[in-house]
């Protein structure tokens, strides 16, 4: 997919707490968003067109297309997703718009509708009920194409909530992830629905952020077309392109199905291998779990390798359970021990 700067189309939409801020100076970090899980937000409205000169040239239907959100778990999603956006002062307004614009449209309860959105690459907000009057801010590209995925994800049926959204994790996993957060392990978009199940795009996320983060993965893949028909998501890409991922076929990588806990353990393995460059990861480690007869014939090997070094274990009662999915916090934590493993086979 040619990706360029004139091709945003993202909309995103927030509910009626919005704290507007104005006078930031130019390239100053500003963060607006405040979280109110009893937000009375009706619902988020996405409303994406991509113009050229007022001439509508993009058929992809991810780039032009209508959705509205109304459940509890799709707004709460939205809203703590769109409060993990980096936005940047640059010191501009704009008067008027000939270009393309992506619209957010926040309906309360009581009817009231806020707009903002994204207008030729930066993020603006209307000031004061002008219509014409903008002031707009600098975002990531990267962080619109992602986000618009999941909103075509949403209305698709693609992204399927398995238990209500919530903002904190078992007590058991509370120390992990507040180090894993501390470690800058989790983006802030991710630090959500720790208890719920991982999909295979939110943990290859996860996995490319720490490789990203220790500078050993090579993120300029403009020119890398993707090898699936299901997602073209240059994390993604970079990944498969590193031998870290496969797809689930030869062209489909079905990244809205959840991890299993054998995939886990195969993703994780890669990684390892991607990283011990004098071939260190060798193991003679047979696991002995009692239903090793369930493994998939590919993902053996690598549950040995996870098992002996301890970032993937089974349960109390001596089984790993390939075939379950696994958690979000379940999955940061094995992130987090592979984190402190990379950094000494880095050093050699």
């Amino acid at each position: 997919m040619k990706k360029t700067i004139f091709i945003l189309l993202l909309c995103i939409a927030v509910f009626a707490n919005i704290i507007s801020v104005y006078g930031f100076e130019e390239n100053e970090k500003v963060n607006y968003y405040q979280l109110n899980l009893d937000s009375n937000v009706q619902s988020i409205k996405i409303d994406c067109d991509l113009y050229g000169n007022g001439v509508p040239k993009v058929l992809d239907p991810k780039r032009v297309m209508n959705y509205t959100a109304t459940t509890k778990n799709e707004i709460l999603y939205i809203i703590h997703y769109l409060n993990s956006f980096n936005l940047i002062d640059d010191g501009k307004n704009y008067m008027g718009y000939d270009m393309p614009v992506a619209h957010i449209y926040i309906t309360q309860n009581d009817g009231t509708v806020n707009e903002m959105g994204f207008v030729s690459g930066n993020y603006f907000e209307r000031k004061d009920n002008i219509k014409t009057l903008y002031k707009t801010y600098k975002t990531d590209y990267k962080e619109y194409q992602q986000f618009i995925d999941f909103i075509y994800a949403l209305k698709t049926g693609q992204y399927q909530f398995d238990n209500d959204v919530t903002f904190e994790p078992s007590s058991w996993a509370n120390a992990y992830m507040d180090e894993a957060i501390k470690d800058d392990l989790v983006p802030q978009k991710y630090q959500i629905n720790y208890v719920g199940k991982i999909n295979r795009y939110e943990f290859c996320q996860l996995i490319y952020n720490l490789l990203d983060k220790e500078k050993i993965i090579d993120s300029d893949i403009a020119k890398v077309s993707s090898p699936f028909t299901d997602t073209d998501d240059s994390n993604i890409i970079a990944l498969y392109d590193n031998q870290i991922i496969k797809g689930k076929s030869a062209s489909a990588f079905y990244p809205y199905d959840y991890i299993t806990r054998e995939e886990l353990a195969t993703i994780l393995d890669n990684v390892y291998k991607f990283m011990d460059k004098d071939n260190r990861s060798k193991t003679e480690y047979k696991a002995s779990y009692k239903d090793k007869n369930t493994f998939s014939s590919w993902a053996t090997k690598s549950i040995d390798n996870m098992s002996s070094l301890k970032v993937l274990l089974g349960n109390e009662n001596n089984e790993f359970c390939p075939k379950s999915y696994t958690t979000k916090q379940e999955a940061i934590v094995t992130i987090l021990k592979l984190s402190k493993l990379i950094t000494p086979v880095k050093a050699n």
